[in-house]
């Protein structure tokens, strides 16, 4: 083993994202174009409405469009800077210190609490019958049934200027000029934590729920901390030697995926993720389609869409699962020929500049590495990346050999004078006895082992020494996948060759094999396909699990035990005990996929990271779970002979009144146009319509008799998993 020169391990640091990340964003006005009002506060009710509260009223969202909600004289055209659901309700509070309830079309003035108050709101927050409101000036308010109780700095809050208010853990939580307030549901005495006990600033403008005993503390000057609500212990994730570098923060939430999202005054949004490192975290900006990166609100709904709010309106971002991770520059490299992600989290890239590392600093930003760069005649082609069990990172290449990087040793290379006289690695696995295996092209199987790499003897078991992938199952058994020889195994410990279980595959080519959590063994071939050995028996796989195509350039076993098949359409996911695969499409516009042979890697959390020709992209498989949320369907509207009438259950009309319709809606905010509706009007409809992208059924004529309404609605997988059926009045 020899150590290279430091000419072949040029190293290029920079922080911040480098690189082109591309979430599915998409950005509203709420109005025309020259006046676009700012949203300081987001809600939902429960039935999915939206509403938004911005500088210029009140707006209300159905999933299709924006009403600005015409309230009475009292409230109209007030900034409103608070907002959210309580018991059904959704509860306003504006910059005048007025409360108030709203529906759809109305609003309910509480004058009893608008009278007591003489400040801006910031914040209301309630459980069960107990409210609190957050003044800038005045303290907070608690209000009970037939109770309203002023607390400020005589009553023992810190500071009489409050920003939010949160109930959490039994407790109520309130952010403050003066630090935290803790107070108790009851007897409401107040516990302060501040900078006397930990807090790194006492300015706390938002508080967020992180988990089931920890709150997000967003400060003014040093970012985000977190309380421990057991022990009252501080997390520091920033201070004076690891600054905060993205401005004041306005507001925050933890969407459904583990994500805190952190709305800034001028630095857009930042989004914040647990890592073994610490927290790793991500800027969001108007490069990225967000609408301004002034923003002030952050909210996440039903769907698990995150909205923001901002100076120039309202972004939505849909959670589509599907990141791409692309260079402009040349720095990274487009082509991506393999994707690891090691034990820190930090995500490695084999393109055509070279290995390219990500990783994070403590404070979050993002560190771009070029671990091994490439020649300047491009000769360096690096095809395969693996991390053994002790940290050392493997990198194959075509051409060059094998090298090695082991942090602060820096890279080594293993070549001929190591045994390895085959330059051409293109798959690396690990047994249990941390001996390392190597698939070459040409030459069969190397076993690497204290620094020295012995070749397997193909007459024994390999019907050919072209090698393209390598897979071990639980009992230590070495499955070898080779062009035009089929499958050999070999078993590690004891070091003999086992008899094929796939004779059927003996011709061909195989490309990738893979291991599902159940134990079947999958096999990706060239020309014949995919297939599975479930308990000794050999099966093809095709379109009747809903593979969608037959030309599969890489397997991987899920975090979760599925199996992920990769081809030029995307990804083909079949969980673990399900019948049929579920498509991902990966191909969108201003990216054509082409993927690499065996460019794919799965992590934690049911995440992959595939590599192609374009760059990289990573594809949440869980999204499934997300995404079979159903649309909440409902109907808004009934017209007897044309004239609008109230939906009363159980309703008789007359005989003269036979033409009915009825208008329908559903909720599906990431993309309301992909909904589809079906209806049946039982009594008079033998089945259900076909499906439609219509919102309104028509019956003409009816004759006497007891009839019922039915209305079904489907989102965009097409999957048939529809939400209960809603009726409207049977019809007599």
């Amino acid at each position: 083993m020899r150590r290279l020169l430091c000419v072949l391990c040029g190293l290029f640091l920079g922080l911040g994202p480098a690189i082109a990340q591309s979430p599915d964003f998409k950005s509203f006005d709420l109005g025309n174009s020259k006046d676009i009002p700012q949203v300081l506060s987001i809600a939902q009710d429960d039935i999915n409405h939206l509403y938004f509260g911005t500088k210029k009223g009140l707006y209300h969202y159905n999933g299709v469009e924006f009403q600005l909600v015409q309230l009475n004289d009292s409230v109209n055209e007030v900034e409103i800077t608070a907002l959210t659901n309580a018991n059904g309700h959704i509860w306003v509070g504006t910059s005048e210190g007025l409360v108030f309830q709203v529906n759809q079309s109305s609003a309910i003035v509480n004058d009893r609490i608008t009278n007591a108050l003489d400040a801006r709101v910031n914040s209301i927050a309630v459980l069960g019958d107990m409210m609190a409101i957050a003044t800038y000036g005045q303290g907070i308010f608690i209000v009970r049934p037939d109770t309203l109780i002023q607390i400020q700095v005589e009553d023992g809050l810190p500071d009489d200027y409050t920003y939010d208010v949160i109930f959490h853990d039994n407790r109520l939580w309130v952010g403050t000029d003066g630090g935290i307030a803790e107070l108790d549901l009851v007897s409401l005495a107040c516990v302060v934590h501040s900078m006397r006990n930990g807090l790194p600033d006492n300015i706390v403008q938002s508080l967020a729920v992180w988990d089931d005993h920890t709150i997000a503390v967003g400060m003014y000057d040093y970012g985000v901390s977190f309380l421990d609500t057991r022990s009252y212990e501080f997390r520091i994730e920033f201070n004076a030697e690891h600054p905060w570098q993205h401005g004041v923060i306005e507001d925050m939430c933890c969407s459904k995926d583990g994500l805190l999202w952190v709305a800034t005054k001028d630095a857009g949004v930042i989004t914040l993720s647990e890592s073994v490192n610490g927290l790793n975290w991500r800027s969001y900006s108007e490069i990225n389609g967000i609408t301004s990166n002034r923003t002030n609100a952050v909210f996440a709904d039903a769907e698990h869409n995150v909205w923001i709010g901002t100076r120039k309106g309202l972004t939505l971002y849909k959670g589509s699962g599907i990141e791409y991770l692309l260079s402009n520059e040349g720095v990274i490299g487009l082509n991506i020929y393999d994707v690891l992600v090691d034990q820190a989290r930090n995500l490695w890239l084999a393109s055509e500049a070279g290995v390219v590392k990500y990783s994070h600093n403590q404070t979050g930003a993002e560190i771009i590495e070029l671990i091994l760069q490439n020649d300047k005649d491009k000769s360096l082609q690096i095809v395969s990346l693996f991390e053994a069990s002790d940290g050392t990172i493997y990198m194959g290449s075509l051409g060059s050999g094998l090298f090695t990087y082991q942090g602060e040793r820096g890279i080594e290379k293993i070549g001929e004078k190591e045994g390895l006289f085959n330059p051409n690695v293109m798959d690396i696995a690990e047994d249990l006895k941390g001996r390392i295996w190597l698939a070459t092209l040409g030459d069969g199987v190397f076993k690497l082992e204290g620094g020295r790499a012995v070749q397997i003897e193909e007459t024994k078991g390999l019907a050919s020494n072209y090698i393209y992938c390598l897979s071990i199952d639980d009992e230590q058994r070495l499955w070898i996948g080779s062009d035009g020889g089929g499958v050999g195994i070999y078993d590690c410990h004891e070091g003999y060759w086992i008899p094929s279980m796939v004779e059927e595959l003996s011709d061909a080519t195989v490309y990738s094999i893979t291991h599902a959590g159940n134990g079947d063994v999958w096999f990706a071939t060239e020309k014949k396909g995919l297939f599975r050995l479930d308990e000794g028996i050999l099966s093809q796989v095709g379109e009747e699990m809903g593979l969608r195509s037959s030309e599969i350039l890489g397997l991987e076993s899920s975090y979760s035990g599925g199996i992920v098949a990769m081809h030029g359409l995307g990804l083909d996911y079949l969980a673990l005990g399900s019948k049929s695969f579920k498509p991902f499409t990966i191909e969108k516009e201003g990216f054509s996929f082409e993927p690499n042979l065996n460019a794919l890697h799965a992590m934690h959390g049911d995440e992959v990271w595939v590599g192609s020709i374009n760059g990289a992209v990573k594809v949440k498989l869980d999204q499934e779970r997300h995404e079979s949320l159903t649309p909440n369907v409902s109907i808004t509207n009934l017209r007897v002979q044309y004239e609008p009438r109230e939906l009363i259950p159980k309703y008789d009309y007359n005989f003269s009144e036979s033409h009915f319709i009825f208008d329908f809606l559903a909720i599906w905010m990431k993309d309301p146009d992909m909904i589809r509706y079906q209806y049946m009007l039982e009594g008079f409809d033998k089945q259900w319509s076909f499906e439609t992208e219509g919102r309104v059924a028509t019956y003409s004529s009816l004759p006497p008799g007891h009839y019922t309404f039915y209305v079904r609605a489907s989102n965009e997988n097409g999957d048939g998993l529809y939400p209960p059926i809603l009726r409207t009045p049977s019809l007599f």
